[in-house]
């Protein structure tokens, strides 16, 4: 379900995709043949768990799918491949810290933006400045290529530049470089699956599963990220530029920033605990307060750039 626009700067926190806290899940590992099935025409061996499907790495690589529900739940599959050509699940949407599978908490009982110092960082991270792509033609016929580009441009920064109205100077040494427009799809299927790499590292907009308003995958290699796409769904959902032009929709710049915060290692935090960061795992209708870091996300980029 969509969820209704919040009213105060207390409620000015909202997020995406599912939150793990900090615990880190068991790995369970498996060989090849059992854990990887034949995957669609095209596509090599894969691994599937709660909904979610992505491409086996290649030996000595990994991947993170990241899926945002409306309902205010969100879905993560990361799988690895050893070196010797073992897969191993290490978080999966059937593990218990997966996300909450129903409405959001409000965050009327979460403690304010800029005093919460709740994080949670992946074990990769990007050693070099980001080279994105946006595939302009891909975006929804209200939205002007301009205007979508923009957005997208900004929701980056607000990643890089540590973008918050706590009054912190920008620390982090991430960077990013816009590469233009681009004819080229991301490697996202509509079944909700990271499809395989292409070297680039592209932003779209398309068909998700009915529920996912956004879909991250992000490979990496050892501590290094080395590849990330981003859909955002617009068969399903409207998306508008402030909460002044808002009727229904998501601020398209909040749920970019939520999804690039993937990019550059950040997971999830709690909707329950911590709902006013931008990466706890709800959103809500017409809010930008996703557009400005809290501090626990902020700290969360601070421990790796």
């Amino acid at each position: 379900m969509l969820i209704p626009p919040r009213s105060s700067r207390s409620a000015h926190r909202s997020a995406l995709l599912s939150g793990c806290g900090l615990a880190i899940l068991l790995v369970l590992a498996l060989a090849v043949p059992t854990s990887a099935a034949a995957g669609p025409a095209g596509r090599g061996p894969t691994v599937t768990r709660g909904g979610l499907t992505v491409a086996v790495p290649a030996r000595g690589m990994g991947v993170v799918a990241s899926e945002l529900l409306a309902d205010g739940s969100a879905r993560e599959l990361q799988v690895e491949t050893s070196t010797d050509g073992v897969v191993a699940v290490i978080s999966a949407p059937d593990e218990p810290s997966a996300g909450q599978g129903s409405e959001p908490v409000t965050p009327t009982g979460s403690p304010p933006a800029c005093s919460d110092t709740a994080h949670k960082v992946f074990g990769s991270w990007w050693h070099s400045t980001v080279h994105w792509s946006f595939k302009a033609n891909s975006r929804p016929s209200y939205l002007s290529a301009a205007t979508a580009e923009a957005q997208l441009k900004k929701a980056v920064g607000n990643i890089t530049g540590e973008h918050n109205d706590c009054g912190r100077p920008d620390t982090v040494s991430a960077t990013s470089h816009y590469d233009g427009r681009t004819t080229r799809g991301v490697q996202i299927g509509s079944d909700a699956s990271c499809t395989g790499t292409d070297g680039h590292n592209t932003v779209a907009f398309g068909d998700l599963p009915g529920g996912a308003v956004g879909f991250t995958c992000w490979w990496y290699q050892g501590n290094s990220t080395v590849e990330a796409d981003m859909q955002l769904n617009k068969h399903d959902f409207q998306f508008a530029v402030s909460p002044s032009s808002c009727s229904n929709a998501y601020i398209l710049q909040g749920v970019a920033t939520h999804e690039f915060g993937h990019v550059y290692g950040l997971g999830h935090v709690s909707q329950s605990g911590h709902a006013n960061q931008t990466m706890s795992t709800a959103i809500y209708l017409c809010d930008a307060s996703d557009e400005t870091l809290g501090l626990g996300d902020m700290l969360g980029l601070e421990t790796h750039y």
